[in-house]
């Protein structure tokens, strides 16, 4: 639990953790201090508890959480606010999953409410629900609805699953947190740390699981202190949009570079001259769509040609997005982005392809795209591949896949094709999720979730 001068909040909250059904005997309290002007004692709880103190450096949830994962003693993580009361089953639900998947990702809910009345004995001696405690109106996250209708709680092939986790209230294995990198502590204002540390953990193939019953209160509104937290988030969206290469946080722009690019191609130079993979990296970051970095390598079992070496160094050396023959393997090298796709492919590949391949992918995990007599064009999903990696399976154990034969030509000079609506524009989103209809079930869930934020559009305009 991160903590920052709020003892009365957290007195409610260490009430609620005490009537947990989960044994007490098996789990602990770490409570992170992020430099408070009053350190925090050691509050009197029956509870087994620790509190770490951090030196003040500004704003620290991201390190203390952090911190807090590495005093642990114990292998399930649940990441809980100071000024979040949970209701008595909330450790059992996390832990649940946690004794049973390794890689899980479970995302506890929450409401907004009033606790000030409250005192930590009645809270304690309460027995049943905690909402009848509370005097005020109690508010649930609008966003929250909207997400799982859409994505029929998290279980469509959506790329943004994991906009739904919120820092305050989720849990995951110690191990698998490591392993994702943990909280980028390079976030030192309010908002973004959890959503791209969820998108690290969706995209290293966690398991994301909705727990309606992991539940929690939070003390205090959202709407507090509105316009601080709307303008942090404002100036937090240039850094995702570096580090998450989804539309709904990138829009690309030709030439430009990221932190996190949103396709790993890999490259077989096979028996092809020199200026013909030169050529071929060439047409790739003309590419409208690109928002790449290419790696140029050998068939399997061959040597990379000193000429092909050669020349694209020299053409192409001074580019950050070009790597010849690099000694990782792309999933290690370039691990959460989102595209791994590999060409075997005769130069002059049309421009406009990395439009063609994601139409194709659709909501598989993968698809190969033949042409010709040996050219093919896979792209996967990575999640797919770290998730076949861990399990000792094949990608398809996953999701569908298929391969596809058909001709790529290049575009005609001076056509300029039909484009598919802006990425990230209402029309946009509308036609993606229509896409997805493909039966009465899928339908329905269509149009709940357009009728929901439809709503919410025009609230947002009145």
């Amino acid at each position: 639990m991160p903590y920052y001068e709020a003892p009365s909040v957290l007195a409610l909250t260490l009430a609620a953790l005490e009537r947990q059904t989960y044994p007490r005997e098996l789990f602990e309290v770490v409570m992170v201090d992020d430099g408070s002007s009053t350190p925090l004692d050691t509050p009197l709880t029956d509870l087994e508890v620790a509190v770490v103190r951090q030196d003040d450096r500004g704003f620290g949830l991201a390190r203390a959480r952090n911190t807090g994962a590495r005093a642990a003693s114990y292998e399930i993580l649940i990441f809980l606010d100071c000024d979040m009361m949970p209701e008595a089953g909330y450790l059992s639900a996390h832990a649940r999953w946690h004794h049973l998947v390794s890689d899980a990702l479970t995302l506890g809910m929450h409401s907004y409410t009033d606790a000030r009345h409250l005192s930590p004995e009645a809270v304690r001696t309460h027995r049943g629900p905690l909402g009848p405690l509370f005097q005020s109106d109690m508010i649930d996250p609008p966003w929250n609805r909207r997400h799982l209708i859409r994505t029929q709680d998290l279980t469509t092939r959506h790329d943004d699953l994991f906009r739904m986790v919120q820092g305050g209230n989720f849990g995951i294995r110690k191990e698998f947190y490591q392993v994702i990198g943990g909280t980028d502590e390079s976030f030192t204002s309010y908002g973004g740390e959890d959503t791209e540390m969820a998108y690290r953990a969706y995209v290293r193939g966690g398991l994301l699981v909705p727990l309606p019953e992991a539940f929690a209160w939070h003390q205090g509104r959202w709407a507090e202190n509105r316009q601080a937290k709307e303008e942090a988030l404002a100036a937090q969206r240039e850094r995702l949009a570096s580090l998450i290469p989804l539309p709904e946080f990138r829009s690309f722009s030709p030439g430009r570079t990221y932190a996190v690019p949103r396709h790993i191609v890999t490259v077989e130079a096979g028996d092809h001259q020199p200026h013909q993979v030169a050529e071929q990296v060439q047409s790739l970051l003309a590419d409208p769509e690109g928002d790449l970095a290419i790696r140029i390598e050998p068939s399997e079992g061959r040597v990379l040609d000193e000429g092909v070496v050669s020349l694209v160094n020299t053409r192409f050396g001074s580019d950050p997005r070009v790597l010849v023959a690099p000694t990782e393997a792309a999933l290690d090298e370039f691990p959460v982005s989102p595209f791994q796709v590999r060409l075997a492919t005769a130069p002059g590949l049309a421009g406009g392809a990395f439009h063609e391949l994601q139409r194709r992918v659709a909501d598989r995990v993968a698809v190969t795209i033949r042409w010709g007599s040996s050219n093919y064009a896979t792209i996967e999903r990575t999640w797919a591949l770290h998730r076949a990696r861990r399990t000792g399976r094949l990608v398809d154990a996953f999701g569908d896949v298929a391969t596809m034969r058909l001709r790529i030509a290049p575009r005609a000079r001076g056509k300029r094709p039909w484009h598919w609506p802006r990425h990230g524009s209402d029309i946009h989103r509308v036609l993606e999720e229509l896409r997805r209809v493909r039966d009465v079930r899928s339908g329905w869930r269509f149009l709940r979730w357009l009728g929901a934020a439809a709503r919410w559009r025009l609230g947002k305009r009145t």
